[in-house]
Parts: structure tokens; C-alpha cells; sequence
């Protein structure tokens, strides 16, 4: 069986150049149906899920871990960064 998931943002340390650029994370989170940003136990939890038994029968299949990102829109992560850089 061949499955992924694709998370969304998730606070980690590789998460914290890109949260510490101004508005991204609150636009992340506003735009987000579940309105937050993911926990490695979210994802945690959706692998876990994925080694088990219960998805045996599941293969092919990408999980978005995304607290509902994909229904909106992500951050204009150029937008961000332009007003960062003052341009």
C-alpha cells in the first residue's frame, strides 16, 4: 500500500522563519475552515492512522492535514514577503 499526507501549516521548528514573517501565520489561520494551524500531534495522529490496521484497505490516497486550507485559500506568501522587504 502506497499512501501520503500532505499537511498544511504545522507549528515546528521548521515552521518558524515562515511565521515569523508579519500576517502569515493570521492569514493562514483566517483563511482556514478550522481556523488554526496544525500540531505535529494532528499529523501524529493521521500517520499513526495510516500504519494501522483500520486503513488496510486504503492505498492511493493523499490526506490533506490542512484544517480545511484547500476549501479557502492559502497565504499570499509573495505578498508577505514583499511588504517585509519593503517593496
Amino acid at each position: 500500500r502506497v499512501n501520503a499526507v500532505a499537511p498544511g501549516f504545522v507549528h515546528t521548528p521548521l515552521t518558524e522563519a515562515a511565521a515569523a514573517i508579519p500576517g502569515v501565520v493570521e492569514d493562514y489561520v483566517e483563511n482556514t475552515a478550522l481556523g488554526r494551524a496544525g500540531t505535529p500531534e494532528d499529523v501524529a495522529a493521521a500517520v499513526a492512522f495510516l500504519c494501522s490496521p483500520q486503513s488496510a484497505w486504503m492505498t492511493g490516497e493523499v490526506l490533506d492535514l490542512n484544517g480545511g486550507a484547500h476549501l479557502k485559500r492559502y497565504p499570499d506568501i509573495h505578498q508577505h514577503l514583499s511588504k517585509l522587504m519593503g517593496q
